[in-house]
């Protein structure tokens, strides 16, 4: 694939759990403007699961603005552009669509190793179901137990500083491939050890005949550095895969980027990152992304990223979760003008009802407003 720096066209694609965004992007007067967006509802959940449509959507309304041919008769996408201007010469995909992977954290120190597991479970889409440690007072089959009832995506394995503790993550990651073992085939959690590197091929050979075991740095290689960007990367893989399994058109849309598929915060956060780069260093950046399902705040100092997914507040289908979180007269507090409760809560269930519906009067954009007041 060229490269972006040699390319002219750039075709980026969103797909969220509401809509599906498509921004076409080409080089004018030697810069990059954004030319056309397109943007369909998601078709990620039912009736169709398969974003391949959505996609195909916003492709078409591109299309309709610029007159440019993006994809061909077999609907696949035309890639590089052709001379008569079909095409883009780079295509780039990012999702945050689809439910978030049901994981169980286990590690060492509940202060140390786990706490890192549990920033970095909070720094993408997974919902930890369980957590397993040595200081859980629970005996090992308890811990089978658990692991047997969650029925995990997803087993994040961590802790031990490079070269230090062996014996104690030896014992849990053989407890790991029991459970693994004793699950339906079909059923079997996919193992990510993020622990003590020296320990990564005694891991693989015990656990890896059982479930798929995927590497990754050591999310505290000492004591006193924790490094969560690395195993966030190598999860967002897992997620997609996670995804993938339930919601078809990834693979495709993933094809199509030559491999590289990124979950929607992790690009957010590296756009805040950049921008954190090339600013005044003394100074941070934070970027908010509010969602229908989700919130995204990433933080950049000088390229130092600190990113945090908070799910279940939204302005969509998660708006019920707010409401559980705060009183209705918090959110009452940001509007303008007088608006009575009843009205008010009506269109949080009926917006979380239809999330894609927008605001028709004026007290309903004051109303979206205020909630998002509330939920940043």
């Amino acid at each position: 694939m060229t490269s972006i720096v040699e390319a002219d066209t750039l075709l980026a694609v969103d797909i969220g759990s509401v809509n599906t965004r498509a921004n076409l992007f080409d080089v004018v007067d030697g810069r990059y403007r954004l030319v056309a967006t397109g943007r369909a509802p998601s078709t990620a959940g039912p009736p169709l699961f398969d974003v391949r449509e959505g996609v195909r959507m916003a492709l078409d309304q591109v299309h309709a603005v610029t007159g440019r041919r993006l994809v061909d008769e077999s609907e696949n996408l035309i890639l590089p552009s052709t001379t008569d201007g079909a095409g883009t010469d780079v295509f780039v995909v990012s999702a945050s669509a689809g439910p978030p992977a049901r994981t169980v954290l286990v590690g060492l120190m509940p202060g140390v190793s786990m706490e890192s597991a549990r920033r970095l479970a909070r720094s993408t889409y997974l919902e930890v179901v369980g957590e397993i440690h040595l200081l859980d007072r629970r005996r090992d089959e308890e811990r089978i137990d658990l692991i047997l009832q969650a029925r995990p995506d997803l087993i994040l394995v961590v802790g031990g500083t490079d070269g230090g503790a062996a014996d104690s993550v030896a014992r849990l990651t053989e407890l790991v491939g029991l459970a693994a073992r004793l699950l339906p085939r079909e059923q079997r959690p996919q193992v990510v050890y993020a622990g003590n590197r020296h320990l990564a091929a005694a891991v693989v050979e015990r656990v890896g005949e059982r479930v798929a075991v995927s590497l990754a740095p050591n999310v505290r290689p000492v004591l006193q550095l924790e490094q969560l960007a690395p195993t966030r990367l190598r999860l967002g893989e897992v997620i997609a895969e996670v995804r993938g399994s339930r919601i078809a058109g990834f693979a495709e849309l993933s094809h199509w980027a030559g491999g590289h598929m990124m979950l929607t915060a992790d690009a957010f956060g590296r756009v805040v990152r950049y921008l954190s780069e090339i600013y005044d260093p003394d100074k941070g950046v934070l970027g908010v992304d509010i969602g229908a399902d989700r919130v995204t705040v990433a933080a950049g100092f000088a390229g130092d990223l600190c990113l945090t997914v908070e799910s279940g507040l939204g302005l969509g289908r998660s708006l019920p979760g707010l409401m559980e979180r705060v009183s209705l007269r918090e959110v009452l507090h940001w509007l303008p003008v007088a608006i009575p409760e009843a009205r008010v809560r009506d269109y949080v269930f009926n917006k979380a009802l239809y999330p894609g519906s927008v605001p028709a009067e004026q007290e309903d954009l004051f109303i979206e407003y205020a909630l998002a007041r509330e939920v940043l």
